[in-house]
């Protein structure tokens, strides 16, 4: 309805157009005779040549458009038709334009979780209902029947043989494993597992000759218990009151010194007994101390740490932590170097007491030496300037200890 009246109109509006441009013709007809009117006398009205407001400047309109009621209704026709095809496009756009509708993505993730939980019931029961195998009942589709060849068997048992040969190659090439037990680190290694140490393979008078050696702060103690003292017995009331008034304020444990790792069985050793007995007086659990002692290490020690230790701290302890520290630490070759060393000590400006200590703690690291051998060894790497006092007392120390 509203298209017809637009089509209407503009049909009207194209009538006017037609009827101004016939009269613009006509005018320039009229110019074109030239016709002379006289200027005063006569009225342009009468003549026609004025402007007829009924007719909107004698542009041929309709009769039955004349009338300006008729015109407005047409106008205002025309302008509501117009409004309303302007607020129907409007209204499009607008549609066009408008924001999606809202989505609830909660109710979204609830749909598809119980989808997925009804997708898992049916994979669940489609698995409980495929019978179960025994080994007896297993298919044997994609396994050949072909026996192997005998060379076969002998190339893959010789690959495994290899394997195993180097594993166990590999472990006696620690050096740890190279320690043997009579030793201090031997011993050591033996308290730290449990085992109390051991006896290694030495000369028949070596174990009871121990006792002469003297004893580092290293070094670890005899078995000799000390004498007991006799004297009057105390009654329990004083005793009791003796050991309230000696009671002391627990002191702060002392952190031992950090170790870099260096090759050098003082500093290690120093390290490991200070280590425990910061343990021991800070009351540190046996779960927490190899993460506490990592705290203490730098260098090369350290490394070992963060490379072996951190991913895994929990599957440690401390007695094969620092086992496989020592292994890292020190070459394979470790106990080679030390016997050496020994071979090549000398006294050089060394007193005859600190020389004597030192070889001492080679024979220690060494171990399996005998009293003969730490003998023969003392005597023979004395400065030449002890000559004299060699010759006096005889060139066999032997002989010189039946001559005494």
């Amino acid at each position: 309805m509203a298209i017809e009246a637009v089509v209407e109109t503009r049909d009207g509006v194209e009538r006017i157009l037609r009827a101004v441009r016939n009269e613009k013709e006509s005018r320039k007809a009229i110019d074109n005779q030239s016709e002379e009117i006289p200027r005063s006398g006569f009225s342009l009205a009468s003549k026609g040549k004025g402007i007829d407001p009924s007719n909107w400047g004698n542009v041929d309109i309709p009769e039955d458009e004349l009338d300006v009621h008729t015109q407005q209704v047409m106008l205002d026709d025309a302008l509501e038709n117009g409004q309303e095809v302007t607020q129907r496009r409007t209204e499009e756009i607008d549609e066009q334009s408008a924001e999606p509708p809202y989505i609830d993505l909660h109710a979204e993730y609830q749909k598809v979780r119980e989808q997925k939980k009804a997708l898992r019931e049916k994979m669940k029961a489609s698995f409980q209902a495929v019978p179960v195998q025994t080994n007896g009942e297993l298919p044997l589709r994609g396994i050949s029947t072909t026996p192997m060849s005998r060379g076969l068997e002998r190339a893959i048992g010789k690959v495994g043989q290899q394997a195993r040969t180097h594993a166990a190659r590999a472990e006696a090439l620690k050096p740890v494993n190279q320690l043997p037990q009579d030793s201090v680190l031997g011993q050591f290694f033996a308290r730290q597992s449990g085992g109390g140490g051991g006896s290694g393979p030495s000369d028949s008078d070596s174990s009871d000759e121990e006792e002469d050696l003297p004893r580092g702060p290293h070094f670890p103690p005899t078995s000799r218990q000390p004498p007991k003292i006799s004297g009057p017995s105390v009654p329990a009331t004083v005793a009791k009151a003796v050991t309230m008034r000696t009671i002391y304020r627990q002191p702060n444990p002392t952190e031992p010194s950090r170790y870099y790792g260096d090759e050098n069985i003082d500093k290690y050793m120093q390290f490991v007994q200070d280590f425990e007995q910061y343990c021991k007086e800070a009351g540190i659990p046996e779960e927490d101390q190899v993460i506490k002692c990592g705290h203490f290490l730098g260098g090369k020690a350290r490394s070992f740490y963060s490379t072996m230790v951190a991913l895994n701290v929990n599957e440690w302890d401390l007695p094969n932590f620092l086992r496989e520290l020592f292994n890292w630490c020190f070459p394979p070759d470790f106990r080679l170097k030390q016997r050496k060393r020994l071979e090549n000590f000398r006294q050089g400006g060394m007193l005859v007491s600190e020389y004597a200590h030192k070889l001492d703690m080679l024979f220690r690291i060494v171990g399996a030496s005998s009293k003969r051998q730490r003998i023969d060894k003392l005597w023979n790497g004395l400065r030449d300037r002890l000559s004299e006092v060699r010759v006096r007392a005889g060139p066999d120390p032997d002989l010189r200890q039946s001559r005494n």
